[in-house]
C-alpha cells in the first residue's frame, strides 16, 4: 500500500486521482486542478484503508475495459466516508456512464478529457457536498416504521433489519422524504440528486430510483416509491417525523 501525506492539517480541498501505474498515474486531465488550489494526492491504486474523511473528492481513472472496477472502488469509498466520486472513463461508451453512477459514482466523463471541465465538475461536486451538508447533515427521518440514518446513510426498520444506501440515494430519499404523498418532477430530482451530472445521463435517474427501491424493499413489505411516467416519482407515506 502506498503512504499518503498526512492531509488533517491541510486546508483547502483535499482531491485524490487513482490513475494507475506508469503514464497514466500523472493524468494529465486533472493537471488543473493544483494551479486552482486544489491538494492533490495521486497512487496508483486505492489505499486500503481510505481514512474516513481524507478526502473531498476521488477521482478515478479507469481504462476503456473497467468492467466491476467502478462497482468495488465505490462500495470501499462508501465504506471509507464518503467523499464524492468523479470517474474519469477512457472509452467512449456512453452506457458506462449510467453503470458508473448506477455503482454510486457521483459524476462520469468519457473521453477525450478537457482538464478546465474536470475541475469545473470538481467544483460542483464539492458545492452539491456543501449544500447536503447543511440541508440534510445530521437529520434523521421516521416514516412508515423505518429510519432514515443520514449520518451513517443507513435505513433501518423498527424490527431491527437495516440496508446501508449510497449518498446518491440518501438525497433521492431525502428530497422525496420532504415531500410525503406528493409528485416529485424528474426534473427536481435530477438537480437535486446529480447535478450537473444529470445534463448529460438525465435517464440516471430512473437507476437511482429503481436502486433505491430494492435497497428499501429489504427492511419493509410495502412499495414506498410510485413512479409517474413522464412527470416523476412518489413517496407512499402519509406522515413524516424529523
Amino acid at each position: 500500500m502506498e503512504s499518503l501525506p498526512h492531509q488533517a492539517d491541510r486546508p483547502g480541498p483535499r482531491v485524490l486521482v487513482v490513475a494507475g501505474a506508469g503514464p497514466a498515474r500523472r493524468c494529465r486531465a486533472t493537471g488543473g486542478l493544483e494551479p486552482r488550489g486544489y491538494l492533490v494526492d495521486r497512487v496508483a491504486q486505492l489505499p486500503d484503508p481510505l481514512a474516513p474523511n481524507a478526502f473531498d473528492v476521488v477521482i478515478l481513472v479507469l481504462p476503456a475495459s473497467a468492467d466491476g472496477a467502478v462497482a468495488r472502488s465505490c462500495n470501499r469509498l462508501r465504506e471509507a466516508g464518503g467523499p464524492m466520486i468523479l470517474v474519469l472513463h477512457a472509452g467512449r461508451d456512453p452506457g458506462f456512464a449510467v453503470h458508473a453512477l448506477e455503482a454510486g459514482a457521483d459524476d462520469c466523463l468519457a473521453a477525450p478529457h478537457n482538464p478546465r471541465e474536470v475541475v469545473a465538475r470538481v467544483r460542483a461536486l464539492l458545492r452539491r457536498r456543501s449544500r447536503a451538508a447543511r440541508r440534510y447533515g445530521g437529520r434523521h427521518y421516521v416514516f412508515d416504521g423505518c429510519q432514515l440514518d443520514s449520518v451513517n446513510l443507513v435505513v433501518r426498520a423498527a424490527d431491527g433489519r437495516e440496508v446501508e444506501i449510497t449518498p446518491a440515494q440518501h438525497r433521492l430519499l431525502t428530497v422525496l422524504l420532504e415531500r410525503p404523498g406528493e409528485v416529485v418532477s424528474r426534473e427536481r430530482l435530477l438537480d437535486e440528486v446529480l447535478g450537473q451530472a444529470s445534463e448529460a445521463f438525465d435517464r440516471a435517474i430512473d437507476v437511482h430510483v429503481s436502486r433505491l427501491k430494492k435497497r428499501l424493499a429489504r427492511v419493509t413489505d410495502a412499495d414506498l416509491i410510485t413512479s409517474y411516467r413522464g412527470v416523476g416519482y412518489r413517496l407512499e407515506v402519509q406522515q413524516v417525523l424529523q
